[in-house]
């Protein structure tokens, strides 16, 4: 129990980097049009922004990863996302769980399986 209790904490966490890749690719537009941004402030934020792209695309092709890349860094809504998979708004939301139980497996060595 405190195994998938735990497991949840760390599906929470990835979902937080997910959501902030959005905020980091807004913040590191907005900077480069501005030009009021440093080199190394834009360096890092696309580090981490890579960082981000990296974990989702290190899964295995399966629709929970098509999932997330289209919702969190293609920046699609979950209903789109289930259009676009041909599924219902229900079952893309149950991927998108089960690819943050991914994330969160090869991120923290946990089992997918909550």
């Amino acid at each position: 129990m405190a195994e998938i209790r735990e497991n949840t904490a760390v599906m929470a966490e990835v979902e937080r980097d997910l959501r902030q890749y959005r905020v980091f690719r807004s913040l590191h537009r907005m900077r480069e049009a501005s030009g009021d941004a440093s080199a190394g402030e834009c360096l890092l934020l696309q580090l981490r922004m890579r960082e981000i792209e990296r974990s989702v695309r290190a899964l295995p092709m399966c629709r929970e990863r098509v999932l997330l890349d289209m919702h969190y860094l293609a920046d699609e809504s979950m209903e789109r996302c289930a259009e676009l998979l041909g599924v219902s708004r229900a079952t893309a939301y149950r991927l998108k769980r089960r690819g943050l139980a991914l994330l969160a497996a090869r991120q923290k060595g946990f089992s997918a399986h909550a």
